[in-house]
């Protein structure tokens, strides 16, 4: 059976992936709060964890939240078109964000 763009998926299969998808992003932003990071000015390791959660924050932490947040459920409260676009955008950009 081939879907087309239009199709939904199945509910349940649907909200699963999405569960699965934000789980792993949760455990990424849990861990990038412990986890060691190389400074760029010196190249030492930083590991004071006062430190890596204050990088952290500065980072990329927002991106990683933004990431994760549900927009269906935001689509129906606001009930704009724009939020589409944006379930859009985030697929895009975890599918290009680097590994560091």
């Amino acid at each position: 059976m081939k879907l087309k763009y239009d199709d939904p998926p199945s509910n349940f299969a649907f909200k699963f992936y999405l569960r699965r998808y934000n789980s792993v992003f949760l455990t990424d932003i849990g861990l990038n709060f412990f986890l060691m990071y190389v400074d760029g000015v010196t190249g030492k390791w930083v590991s004071q964890l006062r430190q890596i959660q204050k990088n952290y924050l500065k980072g990329s932490f927002t991106i990683d939240i933004v990431s994760i947040l549900p927009f269906d459920i935001v689509g129906i409260v606001i009930n704009s078109p724009a939020v589409s676009q944006l379930k859009v955008r985030r697929c895009t950009w975890t599918v290009s964000k680097p590994v560091l």
